[in-house]
């Protein structure tokens, strides 16, 4: 299944984005930004991540993943608009993997625009498991980040 975000929703989610750039860069440290993108990517190391979104996105999701319109970002799409969930056949299910030099060559090896990954794997329930604990980890990491001193 394919989702498609409104025009607004995605312009929404990269005003937050840069406000939250802005925020870091002000505050002097970029770790906790490279954690934020690693919600939307479970591929990234466990230290990376925001705690446990990479495991449980291995655990729902133990193969198939892929590396590009992988089952956990779909999930937490269709959770964040339910109403634009599409259903599409894929052939294969999984889709081949392999190097990517550059953007022809992307659309050459991956016409569809998967890296192996199942796109038929993905549900809402498990979108909203995965929200709900990028959720809480990333109130900790904000919480913590709170608690620590300015620089001088």
């Amino acid at each position: 299944m394919l989702v498609i975000p409104s025009e607004s929703a995605v312009d929404g989610a990269s005003t937050l984005y840069n406000k939250l750039l802005r925020c870091r860069i002000w505050r002097g440290r970029g770790d906790l930004l490279y954690r934020l993108r690693a919600v939307r990517d479970t591929e990234q190391s466990d230290a990376a991540a925001l705690e446990g979104v990479g495991e449980l996105a291995r655990d729902q999701f133990p193969t198939g993943h892929g590396a590009h319109a992988t089952p956990s970002e779909i999930a937490i799409t269709q959770y964040a608009f339910p109403d634009s969930i599409k259903s599409a056949d894929y052939a294969p299910p999984i889709a081949p993997t392999g190097p990517i030099r550059e953007a022809l060559d992307f659309r050459a090896r991956f016409p569809d625009g998967r890296i192996g990954s199942d796109p038929g794997l993905p549900t809402c329930e498990k979108g909203r498991a995965l929200v709900k604990l990028a959720a809480q980890s990333l109130v900790r990491e904000l919480e913590a980040f709170g608690r620590e001193p300015m620089p001088d």
